[in-house]
This record gives C-alpha cells, structure tokens and sequence, in this order.
C-alpha cells in the first residue's frame, strides 16, 4: 500500500470508550508465512506515527521506519507479534494527567509479551530521555544504552540508561555510568563515578538517588563536595575560600537547602575545620546559615593576634582547637556554640566548661577568626601551672586575658598558692593577675 496509508484498532470496550490505536506511514509492506494465512512481517516507510490513547494515558511513536516480525502462536490462524525495530531515528512518548515522559534513540527495538502488549523496549546510540512531573522543571538524560520495561497494562515501570550518562533537572547536573528511573516513585538512581553539579555545589560519590518530586538527595561511598559560593550569609563562611566535605553519606533536600553528612565527616575552609560524626548545613527557612556537627567534634579555628609577649616577643596569630558532643554555629550572629563536654586549647591556655560560646570577627583577607568566647558550667581554665575555677568565664584573644567570675572564682598555682575573690581576671602577656573582692 502506498500513499497515505491509514489504520486503526478499538480494543473490546464499552460503546463510549474513546480507546484506539492509529497507524499512518507513507507506505505499508505485508508479508505473510506461505500456506498459513498469516502475517510475518509490516514493513511501514515514511513519516511512520503510531498513537495509542487509553483512559488513563496517550501513547505515541514517530520514526522513518518501523519493522513490526511475527512470530508463529500457539493458535492456529493467529498472529503473534514478537518485536517492533526501528533501525532509524525514532521518538516515543508516554503522557498521563500527572507526567510526561519522552525516549529518543538513533535505533529503538520493542519486544512484545504473549498477549501482545509491550513488554520491553531498548534504545541505542544516541539515546535521550525527557521527563516531567507536574509544572516541575524538565529532567533531561543522555546516554549510549537504554532499557524501559513495562508493567501489564502497557505503562512503563521502569527505565535504565548505561554508557556516559549525563542528566539535568534544572540548573544542576549529574553524569555517571548508569542510570534507573522508577515511575511509581519518581526516583533517578545513579551509579559508577557519581559527579553532581550546581552553581553553589560540586559533589562526587559511588552513587546517588533523587526524588523528582520531593527533591531529596541520597550519596553513598567516598562523598565528596566543594561549595564553591561563598556567601556571607550561608553556613560556610568561616573564609574566604571555597568549603570542602568529605564523608560517607549524604542526605539532603535541594528544594528546603538542607544537607546532613555522616560518617567520618570533615569540613575544611581555609584553616578552619571541624570533623565530627554528622554535619549538618541549613541554607534556608528559619535557620538558614546555620552548621551543626554532632558527635565527637573536633574543630580548629583561626583566632585573633594577641598582645605582645612577657619578653616583647608578640603572640601573633593562633588557632584554638575545639573538642565538644555538639557545635552550632550561626553565620548571622558568627557565633558557634559548643556543649557536652567542651574543651578547648590554644598557646594562650586550655578552658573546660559544660557549654562555651565563641565569637567571631573578620581578620585579614576576610578570615573569621575566634575574638572572645565565654564559658558556662562548671568552668576549668588552665595556662601553664595555673588552674582556675568558676561557674563563668570570658576569654578575649586580642586582649590575651581570662575573666573568670560567678560562683566562688578561684586560682591555683602550684608554686604561689590559691586566691579568690569576686572575680579573677589574669593576663597571659605579662602573666598578672587582677583580683576584685568588692
């Protein structure tokens, strides 16, 4: 048949029904199997569409040329169709109410189950896939290989893309060896020498999931990030270089600006860092510029030059080294709070307290050093042979002095006995001490 060739099938269904399948090519060849009265194979040529529209979805295929080979059934007189080919480039879509899905490939070939309905279909070469949800943004994949498989009613369930696959939802990106969408969740998995990418955030690990609904991230094995914006009003600003993790999972949420890193997590900027069992960034909402490391933190941080030295030698600048259960610290105040069993040391002395605030400034080259801090409970302060003891104290790096008060403030020294008073004040510099008794 050649020239506008047409045809049309309506599956048993009540009068109503609007289901049908359509058929249109420039030309249609048929091929029967001698003696049998039935098909072998159509040939269809020429600007080829082929629609299937159901209640609950609308199918359709565009190509040059599709090759649909039957296969011998069990049924005399019947036709069993045994798989589509399409040897040059072809385009199918799937649309429901909710979603819409599109596959494209240089060659397609569909298989078909018993009953005729599609049960797998497989794309090479040049293979791009289009999938939206909603009003949402567009998720675009590309890769060498294709699998979609199909569930009973014809719907396909899910579909896996192999061979430098390359994938963007909006302004991020994702390349990896393999790729897996499911429909019933909406979920992209990928595999193999995982890379993601944002303006903000450049991120590596063994493999990743994504929620196209929720926007929930899942990293697993080696994850690494590097947040390349610095903003003065986000988690990261400690320096001004850009901020690295290095962890075993991830878990986060692109479209609330959430991120939570555990296992053996580390964060580095500039001379800052903080390791710790979780790491948690806030980057929007109530929150928003907030860090917080839990479990076993250990953190080191610039703070502010000192006076000069007992014997005019200047301190210069120091870093005090953190251990604490908890750490938050708040860009909008630069203040980081440190509880359960603080600790913290630097040249000038070492102060132990259930709870201490350290307050930051900008340094040099936009460097957020340590510039006081204040210890809560139980308080401990040591500098060489000396101990001190209250329920407060206030430290400042620039003025190099230890303000202990409330409780019973008192200082021990081994060589010259203890003193108390209403507050202790001592200074590292030149080693005196301030004593107010009232």
């Amino acid at each position: 048949a050649e020239g506008q060739v047409r045809g049309s099938y309506r599956p048993a269904a009540p009068a109503n029904s609007k289901d049908e399948d359509r058929l249109a090519a420039d030309r249609a060849e048929l091929e029967m199997q001698p003696g049998r009265g039935i098909g072998r194979s159509v040939l269809l040529s020429g600007n080829v569409l082929v629609e299937r529209e159901r209640k609950e979805d609308a199918q359709r295929l565009e190509t040059s040329q599709l090759e649909l080979v039957f296969s011998a059934a069990s049924t005399p007189q019947s036709w069993q169709l045994e798989r589509g080919e399409m040897p040059a480039s072809a385009r199918i879509s799937w649309k429901t109410a909710a979603q819409s899905t599109q596959v494209s490939a240089q060659r397609l070939t569909t298989f078909f189950g018993a009953r005729g309905q599609v049960r797998e279909l497989r794309g090479q070469s040049g293979v791009e896939v289009q999938r939206r949800i909603g009003a949402g943004p567009e998720l675009q994949s590309n890769s060498r290989e294709l699998v979609v498989r199909f569930g009973p009613r014809g719907e396909w369930s899910d579909m896996e893309q192999t061979g430098s696959v390359r994938v963007r939802h909006g302004d991020r990106t994702a390349q990896a060896e393999r790729s897996r969408i499911v429909r019933a969740t909406a979920t992209a998995t990928l595999d193999g020498s995982v890379v993601l990418s944002d303006p903000e955030a450049r991120t590596t690990a063994r493999n990743t999931s994504f929620d196209q609904r929720t926007g929930e991230v899942r990293a697993e094995g080696d994850v690494r990030t590097t947040y390349l914006r610095v903003d003065a009003g986000g988690a990261l600003n400690l320096g001004p270089q850009p901020a690295h993790l290095s962890s075993d999972r991830l878990l986060g949420n692109m479209n609330a600006g959430r991120a939570i890193y555990s296992g053996r997590v580390r964060l580095w900027q500039g001379d800052a860092t903080i390791e710790a069992e979780t790491i948690e960034l806030l980057r929007q909402g109530t929150q928003q510029g907030q860090l917080i490391a839990r479990g076993n933190v250990l953190a080191v941080f610039p703070q502010a030059a000192g006076p000069a030295g007992s014997r005019g030698r200047p301190l210069g600048a120091d870093l005090m080294r953190v251990r604490a259960g908890s750490l938050t610290y708040s860009s909008a105040d630069r203040r980081a709070r440190l509880e359960q069993g603080v600790n913290a040391q630097s040249l000038q002395g070492q102060i132990s307290a259930g709870t201490v605030d350290l307050f930051f400034a900008a340094g040099g080259n936009g460097v957020q050093q340590i510039s006081r801090a204040l210890a809560t409970g139980n308080v401990v302060v040591r500098q060489g042979d000396r101990r001190g003891t209250s329920e407060q104290a206030e430290y400042s790096a620039a003025e190099g002095k230890f303000v202990l008060f409330g409780g019973r403030p008192t200082l021990y020294n081994a060589s010259r006995g203890t003193t108390t008073g209403r507050q202790l004040t001592f200074f590292f510099a030149d080693d005196t001490i301030v004593i107010d008794s009232e």
